[in-house]
This record gives structure tokens, sequence and C-alpha cells, in this order.
């Protein structure tokens, strides 16, 4: 039996390096969509520009520090949601 050695180089991961096969999701969010519902709040970021064969679209958001009460409930009814934490967490 043979055993080969591939050094592969790697190369850090910024939205640069990643375009040409995706986007890089991050913990910063640009605000582009104004929600009334949590103002000081949520940052709700814009559509990433995410393609694939099918319907979707995927944007992100931030929770900033602060009261935790919920006075706002969505529910959509044709569509799939997943929320994922990105970055630190305080408690």
């Amino acid at each position: 039996m043979t055993i080969c050695i591939l050094e592969v180089p790697t190369v850090d991961a910024t939205a640069e390096s990643v375009a040409p096969f995706g986007v890089l999701v991050r913990d910063q969010v640009t605000a582009a969509i104004d929600i009334p519902y949590y103002p000081g709040r949520v940052i709700e970021g814009g559509d990433l520009g995410f393609h694939y064969n099918g319907r979707a679209c995927l944007r992100t958001a931030q929770i900033l520090p602060g009261d935790t009460t919920v006075s706002w409930l969505e529910r959509h009814v044709l569509l799939t949601q997943l929320f994922v934490g990105l970055g630190a967490t305080s408690s």
C-alpha cells in the first residue's frame, strides 16, 4: 500500500475569496429593511444574493441587547424559515 500525502493550500474565507463559489454569511448586518415592530432592537438585513434552482431568499438580522419583551410575532404560511445563531452571545 502506497500512502500519498497531498498538501492543500488554505485561504482565509472572506467575502472576496468565497464570491466565486457562494455567499459568506457573517454576524455583521447592514440595515436594509425597515421593520417597525422592534425599533432600536432588530437590524434587518437585505437579500444576500443567494441563488439556486428554486425560489429562495437568504438574509440576516441582528438582535440588539435590551428589552426582551416580544410584542409582535409573524406567521409565514407559504414559506419555511431557519434561524441560525452566528457570532458571540451574551447573557
